[in-house]
């Protein structure tokens, strides 16, 4: 045997060593096909090595053209061979072009062997090449040349070892860099050899064959390659291991239960815990569906939902349903999963976990009572409670305060200050208390205004800071009643003591003027008796005629103090029956009562057109114009065109302002209140008994009306006065 074709053989056997290791490989781990494909390449290198050798020692044209076809017969397989471990090595899907190569290969390999004409090899053309080497070697290669065939089969060798590179560069920019270069390297020595030995082949220079030294290294460089990649998958398989491990542990130890179904909804896995959650063991759960474990209302209702993630390929996040407990108890459950697919991208399940929340939806549901109960509580109570932040603004308050300040519902003042509620003013007198109340940490307790129900009311208020743990104040609270009743009661009673007080004093003047007033007539009265009696004893006639009309007139005048001071005291007490009446009516009642002093008087009366009705005491109100016209005639002085004028002009508090005006002497305005008090007369030579005019305020003040004089001395006088409408 050549001494040259020593290397070969042990080339020969170096892959045939590996391509038993990694056949014996794949038969323990049949899934991973890479190891039978690289077999496959190892074994069609083998055997092109063993064919190189019989071409090394051939000693005829003969001779050599059998092995040379031969060693086609085995590129046919090894080309196709690694097609194959690359697009397992790549874990790229076999196309069309592979399959293609693999047809044509499959081809080759048959018309090598069946065809004996000059279409693979051309036999009387023989192509004996004579190479010197170094060290006085010398080999001579007895072929002969290429037919068409062979030829073409060679170009196609080139091309699919082109295709080969397009692959392994497309892992490579794909992120495989580390898997990539060694591929990249070993067609690199391919396409060397190819090189050298066309060169070799033209008599460019003279060496041996390189070719089965190439593919000697592709073996070595995949070997290598593929040795890397099982230690990475042997550390990956020992870290997925280990990271099962703290998966498992995890899953055993959290409180959740994890669970895996298929896209029917199926489970495929269940953690241990749910036999601490649902009292079932995993074994229990496999192969049965979650709506199995649910009360029918709530299966269906799930079950739908499920249908509506399958559809849209969407995580199920925080669903939350009902599941029955082995013992029948019903557990509230708390579904979160994301959905996995497989290779081809079609959904193969969902993967998820389940929290028991029953304890808490308990204590929710407990918290929501209590929370409604104290709702309950705080909105029917009749006062305003609320709850506010350092800045004033609202974070809560009840029904009553929301509905009367003009809002529908309690929240809709959350977040609002009182400038949304309230006016202006008083809203800033409300934040100048919180701050009080913040600053000094003290409560306060205010009566002060509010707006209720678009009234102003009184209000007493009781507003308090609140602490956190550490004694900081973090906002104000308070509540508010409504004390507008108290208020008013309040207010009574004040006017109350203050009439009281008045008509203490009232009667004090009047105890004085009557004592005062009927003191005088009875003075008389008792100095005529002496003057009668000394008379008579002179028997002067004419001075008892004097003494009997003197006595007369003072009695006269004591009978009509008493008359005014009871119809004094009969206002009030002896009230008829109130009607609606036109207040012209009552002017005309009066002007006829008075009808006789105006004509003696000439005074001319002009009543104003139009004028309202009232409602009151016919009687009293016509007593009330009927002593106003009296007075008007009465103080006309020396007045040449003598008028009084009545109508009314405006209102107060929705009732009508009357007035009755002359044109006469006028009063001073020192004398305003006073015309008014009992007995007061400004004018002390007047036969009357300065008692109209009380008693003209008393009525209208019955009447709920007030009364005044505008007027000055020597101008005139108006008096105004005030009656409920008709």
């Amino acid at each position: 045997m050549n001494v040259l074709s020593s290397p070969v053989v042990a080339m020969a056997g170096v892959s045939l060593y590996v391509g038993l290791y990694h056949l014996l490989i794949f038969l323990r781990r049949p899934q991973n096909r890479t190891d039978l494909t690289f077999a496959l390449l190892c074994f069609s290198t083998v055997f092109y090595d063993a064919f190189c050798v019989g071409l090394y020692n051939a000693s005829t044209v003969a001779e050599g053209a059998y092995w040379q076809r031969a060693q086609l017969i085995a590129m046919a397989f090894f080309v196709p061979a690694f097609l194959w471990f690359v697009s397992e090595y790549t874990r790229q899907k076999p196309g069309m072009i592979v399959y293609s190569f693999l047809a044509y290969y499959l081809l080759a390999a048959i018309v090598q062997l069946v065809d004996r004409s000059n279409l693979t090899w051309l036999m009387d053309r023989p192509s004996i090449k004579q190479v010197s080497l170094p060290f006085d070697l010398s080999i001579t290669y007895n072929e002969v040349t290429f037919g068409p065939f062979t030829a073409i089969q060679s170009l196609v060798g080139v091309f699919a070892s082109t295709y080969i590179l397009i692959l392994a560069v497309r892992y490579f920019r794909n992120g495989n860099k580390k898997e990539a270069m060694p591929l990249i390297l070993a067609l690199s020595l391919m396409y060397a050899a190819a090189a050298s030995d066309t060169l070799v082949g033209n008599g460019i220079y003279h060496f041996i064959y390189l070719m089965e030294y190439a593919f000697l290294g592709v073996i070595m460089l995949m070997a290598f390659s593929i040795s890397n990649m099982v230690l990475d998958a042997v550390t990956a398989r020992d870290a997925l291991n280990h990271s099962e491990e703290r998966f498992r542990s995890l899953v055993e130890t959290i409180n959740d239960w994890m669970w895996e179904v298929d896209a029917n909804g199926i489970y495929t896995y269940a953690s241990p815990k749910v036999r601490d959650l649902l009292g079932y063991e995993p074994e229990e759960i496999l192969g049965r569906t979650p709506f199995d474990f649910m009360p029918a209302e709530e299966a269906e209702r799930v079950n739908a939902l499920f249908q509506e993630y399958l559809r849209n390929r969407k995580p199920i996040t925080q669903l939350e349903n009902i599941v029955q407990h082995k013992d029948g108890r019903l557990v509230t459950m708390d579904t979160n999963g994301v959905p996995f697919f497989d290779g081809h991208g079609n959904l193969a399940g969902y993967r998820g976990i389940d929290r028991d929340i029953t304890e808490r939806r308990q204590v929710e549901k407990n918290a929501q009572q209590r929370e409604a109960y104290l709702r309950a509580i705080l909105d029917n109570i009749p006062f305003w409670l609320w709850l506010k932040d350092p800045e004033s603004r609202f974070l809560a308050v009840n029904k009553p305060m929301a509905q009367d300040s003009g809002f529908e519902h309690p929240e809709v003042l959350v977040g609002k200050t009182d400038f949304d509620v309230t006016t202006p003013e008083l809203a800033a007198s409300y934040q100048r208390d919180d701050r009080l109340v913040i600053e000094s940490h003290k409560q306060k307790i205010v009566e002060e205004s509010i707006i209720k129900n678009g009234v102003e009311t009184w209000a007493e208020t009781f507003k308090f800071p609140i602490f956190d743990s550490q004694g900081n104040v973090i906002g104000t609270t308070g509540f508010a009643r409504d004390i507008t009743e108290r208020k008013q009661v309040e207010l009574e009673r004040e006017e109350l003591i203050a009439s009281l007080e008045s008509k203490n004093a009232e009667l004090e003047r009047f105890t004085y003027t009557v004592s005062h007033d009927l003191k005088s007539p009875l003075v008389t009265i008792n100095g005529f008796l002496g003057f009668l009696e000394k008379d008579a004893r002179a028997g002067d006639m004419e001075k008892l005629k004097n003494d009997f009309n003197r006595i007369r007139e003072a009695v006269e005048k004591m009978r009509n103090l008493l008359s005014d001071l009871l119809e004094l005291s009969r206002i009030g007490r002896v009230v008829n029956t109130s009607t609606t009446v036109s207040f012209r009516d009552l002017t005309d009642d009066a002007l006829a009562l008075v009808h006789g002093q105006l004509e003696e008087s000439a005074v001319r009366v002009v009543i104003q057109p139009g004028l309202p009705q009232v409602f009151g005491d016919r009687q009293r109100l016509t007593e009330v114009l009927q002593n106003l016209i009296e007075n008007a005639a009465k103080y006309m002085g020396s007045q040449t065109d003598p008028c009084i004028q009545i109508g009314q002009q405006g209102e107060e508090e929705d009732k009508p302002i009357f007035y009755v005006k002359d044109n006469g002497i006028g009063i001073a305005p020192e004398f305003h209140e006073r015309i008014f008090g009992l007995f007061n007369k400004l004018d002390t030579q007047s036969d009357g008994t300065g008692i109209g005019l009380a008693l003209v305020k008393r009525i209208v003040e019955i009447h709920g009306g007030r009364i005044w004089v505008e007027s000055e001395a020597g101008k005139g006088a108006t008096f105004n006065f005030t009656l409920p409408p008709g």
